[in-house]
């Protein structure tokens, strides 16, 4: 028989390549940038609305969860000032 080999996941990570110097963080504070365009904007929406709330509107899933989408969306609007709730 032969044996599954199962490496531990310290051993996989040292064969990677290191990933430093890391670039700048993205970050979604300076309005006119593609981060607080995304986050500001576009998540709420465009994904939230378009994609989320508009391509499930009707099926019985989403429906049970609209109200979470919704409140999510609403808080998104205020994202900046608003602690966001887990969903």
């Amino acid at each position: 028989r032969r044996r599954a080999a199962v490496m531990s996941q310290s051993a996989a990570f040292a064969r990677l390549p290191r990933a430093s110097p890391l670039p700048p963080q993205i970050c979604s504070d300076v309005p006119g940038t593609w981060a607080y365009d995304t986050m500001s904007r576009r998540v709420r929406e465009e994904i939230v609305e378009k994609v989320v709330i508009n391509d499930n509107a009707g099926s019985a899933p989403f429906e049970a969860a609209r109200p979470e989408i919704e409140a999510l969306r609403d808080e998104l609007a205020n994202a900046g000032n608003t602690k966001l709730t887990h969903v």
